[in-house]
C-alpha cells in the first residue's frame, strides 16, 4: 500500500473529510489531495509530521507502513475520564492527582 493510500485510508477510518483533515494539520486541501493521490515527490518534514499527528499516528507509519498506525488507543472509559478532568480546575486536579497516586500505591 502507498503512503498516499494509508493517509487517505486512515482519514476515512477517522470519518474525516480531506478539507476537515487539511484543517486539523494546518495545510491545504489540496496538499492533502496530492499526499492521497501519490502525486507528491518530495515528501516534506514538517508536512508529514502535521499529517501524521492530525491522524493520530506516527510519520514512519504514514512512509513506511510499518508499526501501529493508531498510536492513541483508547478505551470510552478513559477517553469520558480525560474529558471530565479537563472540565476541572488547577487545583482540583492536583487533588485528583494525589488521590490517583494514592490508590495506585495501595
Amino acid at each position: 500500500m502507498s503512503m498516499g493510500k494509508r493517509i487517505k485510508a486512515l482519514r476515512r477510518e477517522k470519518q474525516m473529510s480531506q478539507m476537515q483533515l487539511a484543517k486539523k494539520a494546518g495545510i491545504s486541501q489540496a496538499v492533502i489531495s496530492e499526499y492521497e493521490n501519490d502525486i507528491v515527490t518530495e515528501h516534506r518534514a514538517h508536512i508529514l509530521m502535521k499529517l501524521a499527528s492530525a491522524l493520530e499516528t506516527t510519520p514512519e507509519y504514514l512512509i513506511t507502513g510499518k508499526g501501529d498506525p493508531d498510536i492513541f488507543k483508547i478505551s470510552q472509559t478513559d477517553k469520558e475520564l480525560i474529558q471530565l478532568i479537563d472540565t476541572l480546575s488547577p487545583e482540583a486536579k492536583v487533588a485528583l492527582l494525589l488521590a490517583a497516586r494514592a490508590m495506585v500505591k495501595v
